[in-house]
């Protein structure tokens, strides 16, 4: 007598498969504009501004902690300084009254366009308040990726307002282009709370195989023993 087909492991593997993959990190938020979201390369061999810091300003809408800020850069031994200042204007020159909460420096050189990430320990972002993360270097980069948002503030809750920087100005003729940034921030914690792939593939085996015993015992028991025969 043929073996009953065993669909239920066959499905059993492909769910375990499918949320074994890798996923993306639920608290990574990047600062793309809507008005421009392929940018540009632009100014190979130039310092283009980041001797007097490059950045973005933003308020934020709830209360977030931040613990990794990065820029999409291209260097070559450079020391690079990033700054995450709280602010109280996110426009003019909101450098002149903030308060510097994190910064950092090291000296990097990647191979063409790479992430410049610096971590640090988990900062709160309260609601309502504004911030400015800045990152500065002396010489020239090997070419810069920078977006044109024509000064045209954006939101990516619970981000608002963000607004590209240069020389400690924001929201002025001389910073219409804002380099990529990202920031790590602990909503997965919390309104974003993704469960990991191998939670998901657990809380799914438990009924498959309940299923497998059930549709088991209802069956005579002369197929039973052609299985193991």
């Amino acid at each position: 007598m043929k073996r009953p087909k065993k669909v239920g492991w066959l499905v059993l593997a492909a769910i375990i498969s499918c949320f074994s993959q890798p996923s993306s990190f639920a608290g990574i938020v990047t600062f793309i504009p809507p008005n421009d979201p392929d940018g540009a390369t632009q100014n190979p061999n130039t310092n283009n501004g980041y001797s007097g810091g490059r950045g973005i300003v933003f308020s934020v809408s709830e209360q977030i902690n931040v613990s990794q800020v990065g820029l999409y850069h291209d260097l070559t031994s450079t020391n690079i300084q990033f700054k995450l200042s709280q602010i109280f204007s996110t426009t003019g020159s909101v450098n002149d009254t903030r308060v510097v909460l994190r910064d950092g420096q090291r000296v990097v050189s990647t191979s063409g366009f790479e992430w410049i990430d610096f971590t640090f320990t988990p900062l709160t972002l309260e609601s309502g308040q504004s911030f400015h993360i800045e990152f500065l270097h002396e010489g020239n980069a090997n070419q810069h990726f920078l977006y044109n948002n024509l000064n045209v503030a954006f939101s990516i809750a619970p981000y608002t307002g963000i607004e590209g920087s240069q020389g400690g100005f924001a929201g002025t003729g001389s910073n219409v282009y804002m380099p990529l940034i990202r920031v790590l921030d602990d909503r997965q914690d919390t309104e974003t709370n993704v469960p990991e792939p191998s939670a998901i593939a657990v809380t799914l085996l438990v009924p498959i195989m309940m299923l497998g015993v059930r549709k088991r015992r209802s069956c005579p028991r002369k197929y039973t023993q052609a299985w193991v025969s």
